[in-house]
């Protein structure tokens, strides 16, 4: 049975439409890969997967017991607080431990840094803290947006071995992408198929 099935789906960006009769299915366990030229809906699609824009014709069909955690490409961190502020307020909504937070940054190499505001890290730490709530997290659909942007080597292998433990405990994982760098087995959407015009050509 389908985790989410999306059906002759269309969404539109400014007036626009962006994408238009979109089909796919992803399964419990599977990992599918949005790729395309920017500009050509990845995030589009996601946020519509999310419920935060409504498409103009189609439908998205989730399972009947369903629960995601959506990352968008622009983090949600509060900048003035400290790391350890920021993960301590997700893990208030996920109802998780204050053990799993330090675990988190500790897997992520930001313990060190947990009592220092957010707003002097690096682009690839905020990165890598976003992505800390990956491990606090129980939903088994992750909706992610370009989620190695900024990472550095090590930080990939990491989010790499997360990638693959959700999906070997039955994780089904959507990522917005400009390239497939994924070394897991997956399928993959190319949104340039789906658009209805030439974007060089605008």
């Amino acid at each position: 049975m389908s985790e989410l099935t999306v059906h002759n789906l269309s969404c539109s960006r400014g007036g626009r439409v962006i994408f238009c009769k979109v089909n796919f299915s992803v399964h419990r366990g599977q990992i599918l890969i949005l790729n395309g030229k920017n500009g050509s809906g990845k995030s589009t699609l996601l946020r519509a997967l999310a419920g935060l824009i409504d498409p103009v014709a189609g439908y998205i069909q989730w399972s009947v017991n369903f629960s995601f955690l959506f990352l968008d490409h622009k983090d949600t961190l509060k900048s003035q607080l400290t790391l350890l502020e920021n993960l301590n307020f997700w893990n208030a909504i996920y109802d998780t431990s204050a053990l799993q937070v330090e675990a988190a940054l500790e897997i992520f190499a930001l313990g060190h840094l947990k009592d220092l505001p957010v707003q002097g890290l690096s682009l690839g730490q905020r990165q890598r803290l976003n992505l800390c709530r990956l491990l606090l997290c129980p939903a088994k659909i992750w909706l992610l947006d370009e989620p190695k942007r900024s990472l550095d080597q090590h930080a990939n292998r990491i989010l790499d071995m997360l990638f693959e433990r959700h999906q070997k405990n039955g994780g089904t994982i959507v990522i917005a992408s400009p390239e497939d760098s994924l070394p897991l087995q997956k399928d993959s959407l190319n949104l340039d198929n789906y658009q209805l015009y030439n974007k060089e050509d605008t």
